[in-house]
């Protein structure tokens, strides 16, 4: 007599299966807009700056939220129900053309199981399983799986009693995938010539800070250029320049791409410059047309 192999759940669809993380996201955007708002009432700061970040913010993290909670909120309830009144299918066997997704992303991880075949991702908004190999996720080449699903979304997954890895194997290999993927993003000459570039502008703004600071004072209100709010704006942008001085040294020393161009960077730099100059001087003039016909 043949027996089967035995099988452990590793996922099953529930409230948990949904990522919260980038929810988190759009909650802290929410908090830090209502405060902004709040605080450019309470201190009386500028109307414009309080409509274009406190506002702005808020209404991001709306969307925000209804994007990462709504969508996979709504898919959860739907397939849950489904799920649980016996409306999936189920296919089982050894796991074939495992393809892993690479730490970063880019294209999803698949795998077949009897002909079927499922691909999913980390970064899917998803209440279905999409948890990658890279990312410490159970699925790899020739081991033994029973999978439940509804469409192409895997609404439960079972893996072969001794064929999964372990808590602490998945940990290290999901280490291991950051690790490669770092070491790829400093030899990456793309990576390093956007990364130096704005390690230049950041320093030319924050010099530009310190060189006029009541300049960058009035966007917060008329009145911050003095008193212990004035000196407490001060050491912030003297905290902000002495960080983007260490910030570019550490970048520099960072490069291992023999291939990256300094001049190129020097252009990435500049061209983030300017359209950052750009903008602020086009706040200062909406400010100052605004001051006139009050």
């Amino acid at each position: 007599m043949i027996v089967g192999p035995q099988y452990h759940t590793v996922f099953e669809i529930g409230l948990n299966s949904i990522d919260w993380s980038f929810a988190r996201v759009g909650v802290a955007l929410f908090v830090v807009g209502i405060g902004v708002i709040w605080l450019s009432r309470r201190y009386h700061w500028q109307r414009f700056s309080r409509r274009l970040l406190g506002y702005f913010l808020v209404l991001f993290s709306l969307i925000w939220l209804m994007g990462t909670l709504g969508f996979p909120y709504s898919q959860y309830r739907r397939l849950a129900s489904t799920y649980r009144s016996g409306g999936y299918s189920m296919v089982e066997g050894e796991v074939d053309d495992f393809k892993p997704m690479p730490y970063e992303g880019h294209t999803d991880e698949c795998f077949s199981v009897s002909f079927k075949r499922f691909c999913y991702s980390d970064f899917d908004s998803t209440a279905g399983f999409h948890n990658s190999s890279s990312h410490g996720g159970p699925i790899k080449q020739g081991i033994y799986a029973r999978v439940f699903y509804i469409g192409n979304t895997i609404v439960r997954l079972d893996v072969a009693d001794g064929d999964g890895d372990n808590a602490e194997v998945s940990a290290s290999r999901a280490n291991a995938a950051e690790a490669d993927w770092q070491q790829r993003m400093r030899s990456d000459p793309a990576f390093n010539q956007m990364n130096l570039g704005f390690a230049i502008a950041a320093v030319f703004f924050t010099a530009w800070w310190n060189l006029q600071p009541q300049r960058f004072m009035k966007f917060w209100g008329r009145r911050q250029d003095s008193g212990t709010v004035g000196l407490l704006f001060r050491l912030f942008f003297a905290l902000n320049f002495a960080g983007s001085i260490y910030y570019l040294i550490s970048t520099i020393l960072q490069v291992k791409s023999p291939n990256l161009s300094y001049p190129m960077a020097l252009e990435t730099g500049a061209l983030m410059i300017t359209v950052t100059a750009i903008m602020v001087l086009l706040v200062e003039r909406i400010n100052k047309r605004r001051d006139q016909s009050s």
